[in-house]
């Protein structure tokens, strides 16, 4: 068996056109499919392994790969807030950006608040993950993102 990359991240959103703005208009991401209709139907409910699923979805570009946003209209979230950072099953992924000042500049002109200043990573981790400095935002829906300089 030999996994060969990501092809996409997937991200439930509380409103697809709300979602697609920000990380295209915000972002810069392009939008490479949809907003689409409805999908539903047995086989969706199935292959996602929750009954009774209608979902709207787009599909974002980002260099090679995809971030796909889902949108369900049923059923509804159980949850009204997202998860503080710690919360078990919480995640979050990652962009290279070339200057990480002027992306983060550049976002909080835009309105996108940061949890702290840009953060140093440790020496003894840069070998390794080939990346200097990080930080962390919140989508429009609290999904984490961060930020990476390449060492």
């Amino acid at each position: 068996m030999e996994f060969q990359g990501f092809f996409h991240v997937g991200i439930i959103v509380s409103s697809l056109e709300k979602a697609v703005s920000f990380y295209s208009d915000i972002l810069g991401l392009e939008v490479s499919v949809g907003p689409t209709d409805v999908f539903d139907g047995e086989e969706i409910s199935l292959g996602l392994g929750v009954p009774g699923t209608r979902l709207r979805v787009a599909y974002l570009k980002s260099a090679e790969n995809f971030i796909q946003l889902m949108e369900f209209e049923e059923p509804k979230s159980p949850v009204d807030a997202p998860l503080p950072l710690h919360a078990f099953a919480t995640t979050h992924f990652s962009f290279y950006v070339k200057d990480i000042e002027e992306t983060k500049l550049e976002l909080e002109s835009k309105g996108i608040e940061f949890f702290s200043p840009i953060n140093i990573v440790p020496d003894s981790l840069v070998a390794v993950l080939k990346v200097r400095k990080w930080v962390i935002f919140r989508d429009p829906d609290g999904v984490l993102i961060e930020i990476v300089e390449k060492a």
